[in-house]
């Protein structure tokens, strides 16, 4: 799982990206968490389909770098971001290793 973020007018979003697959309920989730940080109503599926596309993986010092970024933000904005991703990784039966230690790592460093 990479923590990617990627400037969305002027404001950063985050996306979990797990197992190099990204299905549409992950894109769901994925579209609902960026529209309720940007609070930009024109982001719309075709508009994140294409950035999704074109977000290449992150290395293991870049994601972490990326968690840092984002336990500088809002709590609240923290908590949607993790939320997101727990949602994500139980849209599928069986959790991948590299997302389950993604996700930990992130339990760990963001404020509950």
């Amino acid at each position: 799982m990479a923590l990617l973020t990627k400037p969305i007018k002027n404001r950063k979003t985050f996306y979990c990206k797990a197992d190099g697959q990204f299905r549409q309920a992950e894109r769901n989730i994925y579209l609902d968490v960026c529209q309720t940080i940007s609070t930009d109503s024109r982001l719309t599926r075709e508009l994140i389909d294409g950035l999704v596309e074109n977000i290449q993986d992150l290395s293991v010092t870049a994601f972490k770098q990326a968690v840092t970024r984002l336990s500088k933000q809002s709590i609240e904005t923290q908590s949607l971001v993790l939320n997101a991703a727990e949602r994500m990784i139980a849209t599928q039966k069986t959790v991948h290793v590299v997302e389950q230690e993604a996700i930990d790592y992130m339990r760990d460093r963001l404020k509950k």
